[in-house]
């Protein structure tokens, strides 16, 4: 219970802080993914192959599920209004089979509350001679996600917020490379470790910024 005792502390801080100021929260990070092997050092820190197996990867998940499930009681005494769920690593869900019963539960998970998160596109971008970045790709593909939420929430879907991904070029957690980029902002920095890290704004930084203000109107 340790590791559990130190996240609630670390949550309590947030909870308290942000009073008031943050309603929504995502207790861990595709916890789903420790049903899979390589979810073990991406969503549990198991560095040891001798480590990566199935009863370890699931107690792991039990134990982040029971922090879970305690940090959301703690949220709701500091605030009624927070709301709190984990992030999963999502995939269209069919019934199991053609009976009424798999039926109806597969339309019930339908219908809980989601937030769609890291969604973004991974691309080479390149600088211009104009000292720009004009990633109209990434904008497209955005957009046309955005438009389909458009459509989900007029099919009754309880969609209740949205994140891209991501903010800034970050690594890439799969590869260690800087080169395939997610941001809406530049960083400077090369595979070959060459790089300033300053930050340059790429139109795609431009467009979200108004779709944000617009509250989605303007895509």
């Amino acid at each position: 219970m340790i590791l559990i005792d130190f996240y609630l502390r670390f949550a309590k801080v947030l909870f308290e802080r942000y009073k008031g100021r943050v309603k929504y929260w995502l207790t861990f990070n595709e916890i789903n993914m420790l049903t899979e092997p390589f979810g073990a050092v991406f969503c549990a820190g198991m560095l040891d192959e001798a480590d990566n197996n199935e009863e370890t990867r699931y107690q792991a998940m039990h134990h982040q599920l029971v922090a879970s499930a305690l940090a959301v009681r703690m949220a709701h005494e500091i605030d009624p209004e927070n709301k709190l769920g984990c992030m999963l690593a999502y995939h269209n869900g069919y019934p199991y089979t053609c009976h009424p019963k798999d039926v109806f539960f597969a339309q019930q998970y339908g219908q809980i509350p989601i937030m769609i998160v890291e969604n973004g596109l991974g691309a080479v971008d390149e600088i211009t001679e104009d000292d720009r970045i004009h990633d109209d790709y990434r904008i497209d593909y955005m957009r046309q996600h955005i438009v389909e939420m458009k459509e989900a929430l007029c099919d009754g879907v309880d969609l209740i917020g949205y994140t891209c991904w991501g903010c800034t070029d970050v690594v890439s957690a799969s590869t260690g490379e800087v080169k395939k980029r997610y941001g809406l902002i530049f960083v400077d920095k090369y595979d070959n470790g060459t790089g300033d890290m300053s930050r340059k704004r790429k139109d795609s930084f431009y467009w979200y910024k108004k779709v944000i203000e617009s509250n989605g109107e303007i895509l």
